[in-house]
């Protein structure tokens, strides 16, 4: 096992796909850091400067985030979920097989492909929150508070609620007032290992369905595009109800600190063991119908 994911892995990181997701994921996190050095550069005084909490590509009411979480569906599938796919067309599946057996080969597709994903989140990121905090200050100024009031902001701490939550406050909302560096660290940690997973699911759905590379694609972002509509509707019955108790189910909220103080958890779990019985099931899948992958 171990020498073939050595091998899939080689090929990850040689391929035109993985190299093209980790471009656009290192652009856009350098994007963000060059809009915040010139925002900040405008301010004259250093205090009022935004804190270095609040620029990160992963904050999530700056337009770096935004833009990264309208092509996070892409980015996670792009770098190495379509390979099996290539494999069949260039008819170089029994060549790899033979190096370690074909459910070898499986394992080590679907493990290599998670790997892809969740390092073209985690790398760049990781160094966008590092160069923040090592250029900007820390000064605790928030977006939503004000200058030279304590930097307090009610939305922080759930106060200015005008609809019923199942989640009243942010998720470990004590840690960020302990550390906002280790919280975003934390869902950077997140959004990497969720990432991989999602990674991981689209290659083995490739083993059922490997004749359009385009339908690797469309499921996660059709879940994306649908859970945020979802989203806008049951907002709006809950603002209209107050006996209805609200959870946000936009993924992404899920993905980046502070994005929504409506998380639940047992949504987010559900969703995360959903995509790991599915990756399971579709290894025994194709495990169990070699022959038939093989000859396409």
């Amino acid at each position: 096992m171990r020498g073939m994911l050595s091998f899939q892995l080689s090929r990850m990181v040689g391929c035109r796909e993985y190299r093209v997701a980790m471009l656009l994921s290192s652009l856009m996190a350098c994007g963000t850091f060059l809009m915040a050095a010139v925002d900040n550069s405008k301010v004259a005084d250093r205090w009022e400067m935004l804190s270095a909490s609040e620029v990160t590509c992963i904050n999530c009411t700056g337009l770096g985030w935004t833009a990264f979480s309208a092509l996070w569906p892409f980015l996670v599938v792009l770098p190495f979920a379509t390979s099996f796919i290539a494999d069949k067309k260039n008819r170089c599946l029994d060549a790899a097989v033979v190096r370690g057996g074909y459910d070898t080969y499986l394992r080590s597709k679907v493990v290599a492909a998670g790997i892809g994903s969740a390092s073209v989140m985690f790398i760049p990121l990781l160094a966008n929150l590092l160069l923040c905090y090592l250029v900007f200050p820390h000064n605790h100024n928030l977006r939503f508070a004000h200058y030279q009031d304590g930097m307090y902001a009610k939305i922080l701490l759930g106060e200015n609620r005008l609809y019923a939550s199942y989640s009243p406050t942010y998720f470990l909302l004590p840690l960020y007032l302990f550390s906002p560096f280790l919280y975003q660290l934390m869902y950077l940690g997140i959004l990497s290992l969720f990432s991989g997973l999602c990674g991981a699911a689209a290659t083995a759905c490739s083993f059922r369905l490997s004749r359009w590379r385009i339908w690797r694609f469309l499921p996660l972002y059709v879940f994306t595009a649908l859970s945020l509509r979802v989203r806008t509707i049951y907002w709006d019955a809950a603002l209209m109800d107050p006996g209805l108790r609200y959870f946000d189910p936009y993924i992404c909220n899920y993905l980046a600190p502070l994005a929504s103080r409506d998380c639940s958890m047992v949504y987010f779990g559900v969703i995360c063991l959903a995509l790991v019985l599915l990756t399971w099931a579709m290894l025994r899948w194709a495990s169990r119908h070699q022959l038939r992958l093989s000859q396409g």
